[in-house]
């Protein structure tokens, strides 16, 4: 509201839900013991100065990115196939 008017409700523009499962899945990969790939590409974010929260939002869309190129290509996730894509594109 401002001056007594009303401008609608805003919506957001995404699934909370999704939303939820895909930072949810961030933490548990960055929280997990043993080092894999997007482990190790949170470190590599970290370590060259990124802030922590802006680095596991960073995971989280590579989480989604992988599950849609997964539902899309139909093939099975391999995580030496991730390394190389990361080290071509720089991210």
């Amino acid at each position: 509201m401002s001056g007594g008017r009303s401008y609608g409700k805003r919506s957001p523009r995404y699934s909370r839900t999704l939303k939820s499962v895909f930072k949810t899945a961030a933490l548990a990969v960055i929280g997990s013991g043993s080092l894999n790939s997007l482990r190790n590409y949170y470190d590599s974010l970290v370590s060259r100065g990124m802030a922590p929260w802006d680095a596991r939002n960073k995971v989280a869309r590579k989480i989604a990115e992988l599950a849609l190129s997964i539902m899309a290509s139909g093939k099975l996730y391999q995580a030496g196939r991730f390394e190389k894509c990361k080290a071509v594109s720089g991210n």
